[in-house]
């Protein structure tokens, strides 16, 4: 049992430290590509020729953030299933609500991401040729921007600045409860979450670019802390 826990420990460690880390990989590759994040501001004419001269790096790069993304429930779900094998293993709400929250946000932020892969180079590309042709382009752009209207409300505001933050605040208070980390590190984690929450406010036409960044970089810094911090399964506190 010891050695199972021990693994089940290690794993939940690993899998933290990895989430943590893995998300530098697409701002550097998208920074380097298309000046990412930055370029989310740009006008659509810009943008769709930065994707179009990069647009096998700019899709590397969000096949990383996909990866990123779509990680983000096996984590949470280690995190809920340490915390309740250090207590009597049975269900909590919060555990419950962290799960299902980071399942629902996961699948939100992979929908925003694959309109980068998939739809958004080939508008690109027929953009670039349409402008050396000069034939008309504004209903190429009207399609960007309808694109990334829709990307983004499904990716950033629900996928992140909603579901993520009510997984992160729930899975965090389990963590607290269960003494699995230090208060510091389950506070943090609801501190994350309730900067995540702040980046919706794009729901009213608020620029939240700033706002995500910083809520982001405190999520992953929790990652970290958790990866470094967590309790083995005997330990009670």
């Amino acid at each position: 049992m010891t050695g199972n826990s021990t693994s089940a420990r290690t794993v939940t460690r690993v899998a933290a430290l990895l989430e943590g880390l893995v998300f530098f990989v697409p701002v550097f590759v998208l920074g380097a590509a298309i000046e990412w994040p930055a370029s989310l501001d740009f006008e659509p004419p810009k943008l769709l020729r930065l994707v179009a001269e990069n647009e096998s790096m700019t899709q590397l790069g969000y096949v990383v953030y996909l990866i990123y993304s779509l990680a983000f429930w096996p984590v949470i779900a280690l995190f809920g299933w340490h915390a309740l094998s250090r207590t009597d293993r049975r269900w909590t709400p919060s555990v419950i609500i962290a799960l299902i929250a980071a399942g629902i946000s996961a699948a939100m932020r992979s929908i925003g991401i694959l309109r980068w892969l998939f739809p958004m180079p080939d508008l690109a590309d027929r953009f670039v040729a349409a402008s050396a042709s000069s034939e008309p382009t504004d209903g190429m752009v009207a399609i960007f921007d309808a694109l990334n209207s829709f990307g983004g409300a499904v990716g950033e505001v629900l996928g992140v600045g909603i579901f993520a933050s009510i997984a992160v605040i729930a899975v965090s208070l389990a963590l607290r409860t269960a003494g699995s980390t230090p208060v510091w590190v389950a506070n943090l984690g609801v501190v994350a979450g309730v900067s995540l929450i702040s980046s919706a406010v794009e729901i009213v036409g608020i620029d939240a670019g700033f706002l995500l960044t910083v809520s982001v970089t405190i999520l992953q810094l929790w990652f970290l802390a958790v990866a470094f911090t967590l309790r083995p399964v005997e330990a009670r506190s």
